[in-house]
């Protein structure tokens, strides 16, 4: 499981960043084919033209946003086709190169090859296309030497990127599968580190589906619903969009830094906890080599002592697990999300953090010890959103040992005891996954205490 999610290279300050890109779950049961919509087309010059007019250039600003509009539209089964556009003009030499490609990142177990195209229009107004021989796919490099992840990007230089010009890139990403059937969250920054002068965002979805959202840092967002054969269509827009800055004024971590606009398809948490569980928790019976887990278990039992307390055993397992199991997250298609068996984990001697913890999670259960996994978004920044339910936030599992006094272990972390919770998950929400939906903890009411050694309502 990601400990974080990919995302844009800094330096690439148009890329859009889209913060949901952490977990999917692919369903098994074969989905109904996408349905061909027609293909998005590039802006016309004269409108190119008009978007240039209307943003004078200034000083203060090496490159402007004319336009970004993106659109999200949802079928039936909850897969999102994402078109993104994007129009930009560069009015300084001195960031001619950072704005000089186009590039889109996908999941090649998730998403289909994106489409990808844009054009560059000169002050005199001649067009050059984006050479689409020119696209290249690449395996980005993890932003950690432990990880190995199948994310693709798809990039290509732009012709004729000099001062003045008018850029328009154009996009379009489709899910090829269905995320966890409990809804999904997906969060948007509003705002880039150049000025937007018109923000439009646009939701569409099937008339009964749940839409919730909310915005933070940001109060100039406008909202239009409309309804037509069966769907609802939600447009988020502003005009001059300021430069969105990540400076604290002495906030908690857990305090949006940037303006954001999250959004909900979710129902209940409950949901995404049932759906999750039913996924994982089957893995546990079907363990080919549970006999190893049992011998491991056995060696735990023995190292804790015959009359150890459930704190003890609990130490013991999480003390025998770093030497047996490293930290290492090899990501590829579904085990991007669904952990190995504990028994394959056992075996190879490293896992990530789902693939630990649920070795972890199957130890104590051997033990007699009553143990769940439960999911977070790691600090610091912004936290999962309580009222906001949904598939997609999450970047790490750890393992809850529910009690009259909840013990919480994270068993990427060597260096702490059980109980002992290193920085990123402290003060954060956590979702378990109990056995008996009626027996998991309510999401919004509770966090991982800054002590680290039990749950508690704040």
């Amino acid at each position: 499981m990601s400990r974080s999610s990919p995302c844009a290279s800094p330096r690439s300050a148009r890329a859009r960043v889209l913060l949901s890109l952490g977990f999917a779950v692919a369903l098994l049961a074969p989905l109904p084919a996408i349905a061909e919509t027609a293909a998005p087309k590039l802006l016309p010059p004269d409108e190119l033209r008009r978007l240039s007019a209307a943003t004078p250039a200034t000083s203060s600003a090496p490159v402007q946003v004319l336009l970004e509009d993106s659109r999200l539209e949802y079928d039936a089964q909850g897969r999102v086709t994402r078109t993104m556009r994007l129009v930009y003009r560069i009015d300084s030499s001195d960031r001619n190169d950072d704005w000089a490609s186009v590039s889109r990142w996908w999941q090649p177990w998730l998403q289909e090859r994106p489409t990808l195209i844009a054009q560059v229009m000169d002050t005199n107004g001649k067009l050059q296309a984006l050479d689409s021989a020119q696209l290249t796919e690449s395996t980005p490099d993890s932003d950690r030497p432990d990880t190995w992840r199948d994310m693709r990007k798809l990039s290509a230089p732009l012709p004729g990127v000099r001062t003045g010009c008018v850029i328009e890139e154009l996009s379009v990403l489709r899910d090829t599968v269905v995320s966890v059937p409990a809804g999904s969250t997906t969060r948007w920054m509003v705002g880039r580190t150049v000025p937007i002068a018109r923000f439009r965002l646009t939701v569409d979805l099937p008339e009964g589906v749940a839409l919730q959202h909310r915005i933070e840092k940001f109060s100039g967002l406008e909202i239009e619903r409309t309804r037509e054969n069966g769907r609802l269509s939600v447009l988020f827009s502003a005009n001059q969009v300021p430069v969105a800055t990540s400076e604290g004024n002495g906030e908690p971590g857990d305090v949006p830094r940037v303006p954001t606009l999250t959004l909900s398809t979710g129902t209940s948490w409950e949901r995404v906890a049932s759906a999750y569980r039913a996924l994982v928790e089957p893995r546990l019976a079907q363990d080919p080599g549970h006999a190893a887990v049992t011998a491991f278990a056995a060696e735990v039992r023995k190292a804790a002592g015959p009359r150890a307390t459930r704190e003890a055993l609990v130490e013991a397992a999480n003390r025998q697990l770093h030497p047996r199991v490293r930290y290492t997250g090899v990501e590829l298609g579904a085990a991007a999300i669904l952990p190995a068996y504990p028994s394959v984990t056992l075996e190879r001697g490293y896992g990530d953090c789902k693939d630990k913890s649920f070795l972890l999670l199957a130890v104590l259960r051997e033990l007699g010890v009553p143990a769940e996994l439960a999911l977070l978004l790691t600090g610091p920044g912004q936290d999962v959103h309580p009222e906001l339910p949904g598939w997609g936030m999450f970047d790490h599992a750890i393992v809850r040992v529910p009690g009259k006094t909840d013990l919480w272990v994270d068993a990427t972390d060597a260096t702490r005891r059980a109980g002992q919770l290193p920085g990123m998950d402290q003060d954060r929400l956590a979702l378990p996954f109990a056995k008996a939906a009626a027996s998991w903890c309510a999401f919004p009411s509770r966090r991982l205490r800054t002590t680290g050694c039990a749950s508690g309502v704040r």
